[in-house]
């Protein structure tokens, strides 16, 4: 695991900031309660809602250069998902699971007083739309699963392993000083996220 050490201006409601970049492009904050979770909004505010979640190691650029070629009279809101990104990281000592985050995604929409919306979900995204879909269908009217990796194993004798992987991976982390978590430069941390299999590392840079 590691650190991406960048400024963020707390806040403490739902705000709307213009963005420099692209003027269609807004920021988003939503107050959560150990901090905020960060994003940005495309398309008109009543538009159809559609929500968009980035994969493992990803954030809301994911979706900065897919969501202008998607039609435009929809509302399109892609998140940082909690220690991602602006986002706020959880509690130290807290787990990152696939229940915690479909509980952010109940938050973030409640917070948008979306009531049906889209659902549209990269990798590790994609099982946190298809968890939630299941937990309230009444709430999404589609989703869209790209490159989803599966939710579990699918031999149930692999579940405690992988269970027990991720919680000492996790408890390992905490054990470490702050002098030895890594935190790294824009120039290093894009660098890092390059895996040798691309012309270019432009893909790394958006995110």
């Amino acid at each position: 695991m590691f650190r991406f050490q960048r400024d963020i201006n707390s806040r403490s409601t739902v705000a709307e900031m213009s963005s420099t970049v692209k003027p269609e492009v807004s920021e988003l904050s939503i107050p959560v309660p150990w901090g905020e979770i960060r994003g940005r909004a495309w398309g008109p505010e009543h538009g159809r809602p559609v929500l968009c979640l980035h994969g493992r190691s990803d954030n809301s650029g994911t979706f900065n250069t897919l969501i202008p070629l998607l039609p435009k009279e929809c509302r399109y809101v892609a998140v940082d998902l909690a220690g991602h990104g602006l986002s706020s990281h959880r509690p130290a000592g807290v787990l990152y699971t696939f229940p915690a985050n479909v509980a952010d995604v109940r938050r973030i929409v409640d917070c948008l007083q979306w009531t049906t919306f889209t659902i549209i979900g990269h990798s590790m995204g994609g099982n946190i739309a298809a968890l939630f879909s299941a937990l309230y269908p009444e709430m999404v009217d589609a989703f869209i699963l790209l490159d989803a990796y599966g939710f579990l194993p699918t031999d149930q004798k692999e579940i405690p392993k992988v269970m027990r992987q991720g919680m000492d991976e996790m408890l390992q982390y905490e054990k470490k000083t702050e002098e030895k978590k890594r935190v790294y430069t824009y120039e290093k941390a894009a660098e890092s996220r390059d895996p040798g299999l691309l012309t270019s590392n432009r893909p790394c840079q958006l995110l």
